[in-house]
């Protein structure tokens, strides 16, 4: 007589061992036959889902009763399908991440813009061969807050390419507004600087001892001054209309996803 008081170890679990929960296979379906209770447990495609004195934790996130609630009340009635979901989530955190970096930028050009009003109405009343201290100390408020915006130039990620300088000869590469901000802040730089000034030791300096500045070199830094505040002014509204722009294209794609929501 065969003796049946061992189980085959091959062979599926029995009933008494299943404590309390339903494995699922991902390789298919399984009817649980009824609502998941108690100590309850399901695995399926790599996610652990369990039920638990009326809440489920999936993959540790506790989704509640009252979370269930709040999310049928706040998505639009129009549901998306769970793929458009997704996709529409992720372009939410990417507009918000790019109303970040256009507000940032919008910060940093009107702090250069408020410096460059004080320096442009100092420069444009001046004589040739007036003295360019006053100036000096302007700029180089101007000029600190150029780098300000420079090196956080270098770290954008949304709203264009990043701020980097390249090896000598080459000049930098990125945005417009942070190449051009560049090259300007170092032409005006350049002007001012004590070598190139009268009694200087440059070839400029010796030329405006012997010649003085002229009407032409203090016409330069006049235009110098007016470009850069004129670049500024245009990169500000730029900002500013994107930072619009992205506003509004994060409030359509709010009302898509919680248009129906209840305040």
């Amino acid at each position: 007589m065969a003796d049946h008081s061992q189980t085959d170890p091959a062979g599926p679990p029995q009933p008494a061992q299943q404590q309390g929960g339903v494995n699922i296979d991902a390789t298919g379906p399984v009817n649980t036959g009824g609502d998941i209770s108690g100590r309850d447990k399901i695995v399926a495609g790599g996610k652990v889902i369990q039920a638990a004195a009326g809440a489920i934790v999936i993959d540790g996130v506790n989704v509640t009763p009252e979370l269930l609630d709040v999310l049928r009340n706040r998505l639009s009635p129009n549901a998306l399908e769970p793929q458009q979901l997704d996709r529409a989530l992720t372009q939410f955190h990417h507009y918000h991440e790019q109303l970040h970096e256009w507000k940032e930028l919008h910060h940093l050009l009107s702090e250069i813009l408020s410096g460059l009003d004080v320096f442009k109405s100092h420069v444009q009343p001046l004589t040739p061969n007036a003295s360019l201290d006053a100036a000096r100390q302007l700029w180089q408020s101007v000029s600190v807050r150029v780098d300000d915006l420079l090196d956080w130039a270098r770290t954008i990620e949304h709203i264009g390419m990043p701020y980097r300088e390249l090896p000598v000869g080459n000049g930098p590469e990125g945005e417009d507004w942070s190449v051009n901000l560049h090259n300007l802040q170092n032409n005006i730089g350049e002007m001012l600087r004590y070598e190139n000034s009268p009694g200087g030791s440059s070839a400029l300096g010796l030329a405006h001892s012997i010649f003085g500045r002229g009407d032409g070199q203090t016409g330069r830094l006049k235009d110098l001054a007016l470009s850069f505040h004129s670049a500024t002014t245009v990169y500000l509204k730029r900002a500013d209309n994107n930072l619009r722009d992205t506003a509004t294209r994060l409030y359509d794609l709010s009302k898509a996803i919680f248009g129906g929501g209840k305040t």
